[in-house]
């Protein structure tokens, strides 16, 4: 009898890969202003469950007139993928939410992590932290990074734009002047902003310095929660491309957003910021109308265009991304209504489904750049054939030296050391044996007169000793 074949999967599906949200919840310690008013933890966590402990009806006869609680009264507990209790730092939600999606972003496929919860639930210290507990947004910049040093057969280019949703009104962070941004999509883009800046990243440190300069433009003020409470949302947004290191290799794109969101408030409870508070609830509104309707198995229409926040996220909601949230919670029996509201957004998010896959693109900066630094070496070798010998000897050295200061020559060789240090590379290339790229250096060395031939042989026989012997073991 002979066997059915297995259905062989096409190229397009093995690049897809079938996810669910990765909800996490953080409780965050009673603060001083909760101690000194009386207010009492209202929780309890146990492994991945959170129960309600604070029964407010208690404390006296239920409304009915009768003792215990009605049906609309009863204590709730919910389960989610993994809960932060007040004494796990921001490297621990990092290694739980932010690693994940970071190794998704760089192998190719979108992702997304954003921190939602009620004003002064902890939200910006889980994203940006503070010097002594770096938060999630810096940790992923550092692994990226990390993650490129440990590609030595890969090239990769960053970008990074930096904005936030003010009253509905989109800023842009690393360039002030910029306000209003508006809403644009295209079949292959997506949703994206017309006239966003974007910086070319080449370091962690220069990125996170492009950080702080973003966050120093940021709308915030006090409210009755917090001295510094965020007023605004904001997105920042890190493009990945990448290709291996040979000819025509295709190249891949994609895009890491991660999202600290403005807090949702008791209009009454947030002081004299009516306005503000208005347009932060009715955006966070229209996000958990979304995330409920994702939820659902038959959604049918789902409202994206209904505010400038759940438009722009279009991209990572719709299950094109993959995408982790921390909802983050105060245990203060006072903030218990909006604690509950949280965690109910919480469970509906971790229904939502995703099928991600693989972004190639060969419209990429980085193809350019490749292609550009071709162009320009063949037109510093055609510059040199006209100025002097193309194979610099030994007795022709200080005219290659002539030839090099040269300004036709001297520009086109400032813009090759441009491109070539925003095009990010491992530097374990030599440790990964790749003798072609040793070769392929030394020779570059030679054509420009830096070396001679005879040191160029000299320094690979020297190369060569300092190689390690394989021990034959896998």
């Amino acid at each position: 009898m002979l066997k059915k074949r297995s259905p062989i999967a096409s190229p397009q599906s093995r690049n897809k890969q079938n996810v669910r949200v990765n909800v996490c919840v953080r409780v965050r310690p009673l603060n001083n202003l909760e101690k000194r008013t009386g207010q009492v933890e209202a929780w309890s966590i146990e492994g991945k469950e959170i129960f309600q402990t604070y029964l407010p009806w208690e404390e006296g006869k239920s409304k009915n007139g009768r003792d215990g609680p009605t049906k609309k009264q009863q204590a709730v507990n919910f389960r989610f993928d993994k809960i932060f209790n007040p004494g796990e730092s921001n490297e621990d939600v990092h290694k739980h939410v932010g690693t994940t999606v970071v190794d998704f972003v760089m192998k190719g496929y979108h992702g997304c992590l954003f921190a939602y919860g009620q004003t002064s639930a902890g939200k910006t210290h889980t994203i940006h932290g503070y010097a002594s507990d770096a938060g999630v947004l810096p940790r992923s910049i550092c692994l990226i990074f990390k993650y490129i040093e440990d590609q030595p057969d890969r090239e990769f280019v960053l970008r990074v734009s930096f904005f936030e949703i003010y009253n509905e009104v989109i800023n842009d962070l690393l360039a002030p002047q910029s306000v209003s941004l508006r809403i644009r999509e295209d079949r292959k883009r997506g949703v994206f902003l017309q006239g966003l800046k974007e910086e070319i990243a080449m370091t962690p440190k220069q990125v996170i310095a492009l950080l702080h300069v973003g966050q120093s433009h940021r709308h915030v003020g006090r409210t009755n929660y917090n001295k510094t409470s965020s007023r605004s949302h904001t997105v920042f947004q890190l493009v990945v491309e990448s290709a291996e290191k040979k000819p025509n290799a295709r190249s891949r794109r994609s895009c890491l957003n991660i999202v600290d969101l403005a807090g949702s408030e008791n209009a009454v409870k947030a002081g004299n910021r009516a306005k503000e508070t208005g347009y932060i609830n009715k955006s966070l509104l229209t996000l958990g109308h979304v995330v409920m309707k994702l939820s659902e198995r038959d959604s049918g229409h789902v409202p994206y265009r209904n505010s400038k926040l759940t438009r722009i996220l279009q991209n990572s909601l719709s299950g094109q991304a993959a995408v982790a949230v921390v909802c983050c919670v105060s245990p203060s029996s006072k903030n218990l209504e909006e604690t509950i509201s949280t965690l109910k957004f919480a469970s509906r998010a971790k229904r939502i489904k995703a099928s991600v896959k693989i972004n190639y693109d060969e419209a990429t900066l980085l193809k350019q750049y490749r292609n550009e630094i071709l162009r320009l070496k063949k037109e510093v070798a055609e510059l040199r054939m006209d100025k002097g010998d193309p194979k610099p000897s030994e007795t022709s050295r200080k005219l290659s030296i002539d030839i090099e200061d040269h300004d036709d020559i001297r520009e086109r060789n400032a813009r090759i050391d441009q491109l070539t240090r925003a095009i990010l590379k491992s530097s374990k290339v030599l440790q990964a044996g790749s003798s072609q790229v040793v070769n392929e250096v030394i020779r570059q060395k030679v054509d420009k007169g830096v070396i001679s031939k005879d040191e160029a042989t000299e320094i690979k026989k020297v190369i060569q000793k300092a190689q390690p012997i394989s021990s034959g073991k896998s």
